[in-house]
């Protein structure tokens, strides 16, 4: 099995926004690890998003984009 370098391209200590990142990545193909998702009322510490080495350039494009509102649908293409 070949070896799979990550790369932290995300990191936040709100746990909604970090899923929401999650799935923009997810919704484009990329495989994502989150880190430190616990559940319960007193989790603590942030939410750190890893992807394998040849999705980060794509992955943090989309996150780039995403914190800077500027997504967008393509020509012809639709929310299903």
């Amino acid at each position: 099995m070949a070896r799979v370098e990550l790369v932290r391209i995300y990191e936040s200590l709100d746990q909604v926004r970090a899923l929401l990142v999650r799935g923009l990545l997810e919704s484009d193909g990329i495989r994502v690890l989150a880190k430190g998702e616990g559940t319960g009322p007193y989790r603590t510490g942030p939410v750190i998003l890893l992807v394998d080495e040849d999705d980060a350039a794509r992955a943090k494009e989309l996150v780039a984009a995403s914190e800077a509102g500027s997504l967008s649908l393509g020509a012809g293409e639709a929310l299903d």
